[in-house]
């Protein structure tokens, strides 16, 4: 077992020495240093073209994020009209893209420790006067297609099919949890009992330490 455990630290340290050079080769091939004829001899397009398209993708799905309309009219919303089959490549790779661990670690985290609770309490306190709250949370039906298996746990009590999704967020309405997990049936409470955030919470000593719902 000893040995076993060995071979597991050494590969799981390969893989992240991996994801290192693999993170400063990207970083070293876009940066503006680089001279354009490189560039184009590696992606056989200019850095120009490159950087359109990054910017057209993301702000296709961008723009499919904020109105929640069809794939079609976020499509027809662009500088040059998109079919709406590249909308919904659009859409699925930067959300892919957004749901990767790195980001999602990155970006969305919960305070641990005592000195950012304080940081996040400070600021309730200095916006809206009230005293001890580190987060706002609360739950949102986001409306999706009908599931084929077990589609009653989907069929939320407004008679549509959802994902009822439970957030955290700060006083600057920067998410810090989220829980997408359960289907629209699911009550909110009951996604609460099961949050992690919640255990950890509860097993703070010595603080006043509130969440806001409604």
């Amino acid at each position: 077992m000893p040995r076993l455990a060995g071979i597991l630290e050494a590969l799981n340290e390969e893989e992240i020495e991996r994801r290192r050079f693999k993170r400063k080769m990207r970083t070293r091939y876009l940066q503006r240093s680089i001279p354009d004829f490189e560039f184009v001899s590696k992606y056989r397009l200019s850095r120009e073209v490159f950087e359109n398209l990054c910017q057209y993708v993301i702000l296709t799905a961008l723009n499919f994020y904020a109105s929640g309309s069809y794939q079609g009219a976020v499509g027809q919303n662009l500088d040059t009209t998109m079919a709406q089959q590249s909308v919904s490549n659009c859409i699925r790779d930067v959300t892919d893209a957004l749901n990767t661990p790195y980001i999602l670690r990155k970006y969305i985290r919960f305070p641990q420790s005592r000195e950012d609770r304080n940081i996040l309490k400070r600021n309730f306190a200095t916006q809206y006067g009230i005293p001890g709250v580190i987060g706002c949370i609360d739950s949102t039906h986001v409306a999706i297609i009908r599931p084929t298996v077990n589609e009653e746990r989907f069929f939320n009590r407004k008679h549509y099919h959802s994902l009822n999704v439970q957030v955290i967020a700060d006083s600057n309405l920067k998410i810090m949890n989220i829980d997408a997990s359960y289907g629209g049936a699911t009550h909110d409470a009951f996604i609460w009992e099961h949050n992690e955030i919640k255990d950890h919470l509860e097993s703070l000593q010595g603080e006043t330490t509130y969440l806001l719902g409604i």
